[in-house]
C-alpha cells in the first residue's frame, strides 16, 4: 500500500506541474480516500508534502490552494494542524495581512499545544506592524482576552499591548499592562521578565526626560 501512495504522490506532482489544476487533485484524493479509508495520515501527509514544496519554491498562492485542500478534506489529520499555520504564512509573504491574522488566529485556538505556537505570535504581531495597524492589533488582543480569559496567550498578548502603548508615547497604559502581567503570572513567564525589563527601560527614559527639564 505504501508503494501504492508514493506513486500517487509522484503521480499529484507530475500531474499538478503540467495542470495546475486544483480540482484534479482533489478529484485524484477523493478516489483515494474512499479507496483507502483508512489511510488519511497519509494521504494528507502526500497532499502536505506538496503544498511544502510549492511553499519552499515561493509559489505561495499555489502553496495556499494545496494546504487549504488538506484542511477541506482532512480536517482532523495530523498535517492540518501544519497547513492551517502554512497558510497563514503563505498569506503573510502575499502581504495578505489581515487573512494571515485570521488564519494563524484559527491555527492558535484549534491547535494551543504546537510547535509552531512561537512562530505564529511572532507573525501576528509582525502582520499588524506592515500593514500599519498597530492600533488595531490593540483592540483585537483586547478583545481575545475577553473572549479567552484562560488562554496560554493572554500573557503574550498583554505584553504586545503593551509595547504597542510604548511605541505610541502612551507610557502610562503601557505601564499598566506590564503590571498587569507581572501581577498575574509566576516571575518565570518569559513575558513577566520582558515585561519587568521594558518597566525599567521607562522608569530610565522618564527620569532622563525629567532631568532634561530646567
Amino acid at each position: 500500500m505504501l508503494k501504492v501512495l508514493y506513486q500517487a504522490y509522484k503521480e499529484l506532482i507530475i500531474l499538478y506541474g503540467e495542470t495546475k489544476s486544483i480540482d484534479k487533485i482533489k478529484k485524484i484524493l477523493k478516489e483515494l480516500k474512499m479507496n483507502s479509508p483508512d489511510r488519511e495520515h497519509e494521504l494528507s501527509m502526500i497532499c502536505f508534502r506538496l503544498g511544502e514544496s510549492l511553499y519552499e519554491k515561493s509559489n505561495y498562492q499555489e502553496a495556499e490552494e494545496i494546504l487549504r485542500t488538506i484542511i477541506e478534506m482532512f480536517p482532523e489529520s495530523f498535517f492540518a494542524r501544519y497547513s492551517y499555520y502554512l497558510t497563514g504564512i503563505c498569506l503573510f509573504n502575499m502581504q495578505r495581512y489581515q487573512e494571515s491574522i485570521n488564519w494563524l488566529r484559527e491555527a492558535l485556538l484549534k491547535f494551543p499545544e504546537n510547535s509552531f505556537t512561537p512562530f505564529a505570535l511572532s507573525y501576528i504581531f509582525t502582520c499588524y506592524d506592515k500593514d500599519e495597524q498597530i492600533p488595531q492589533m490593540i483592540e483585537d488582543h483586547k478583545q481575545f482576552i475577553t473572549q479567552y480569559p484562560q488562554s496560554k496567550y493572554v500573557a503574550c498578548f498583554l505584553f504586545q499591548i503593551g509595547m504597542a502603548y510604548q511605541w505610541q508615547n502612551n507610557f502610562a497604559t503601557a505601564r499598566e499592562y506590564y503590571q498587569k502581567l507581572i501581577e498575574n503570572y509566576p516571575p518565570g513567564n518569559v513575558f513577566v521578565i520582558r515585561a519587568k525589563q521594558q518597566i525599567e527601560k521607562l522608569n530610565k527614559e522618564t527620569h532622563n526626560i525629567t532631568m532634561e527639564q530646567p
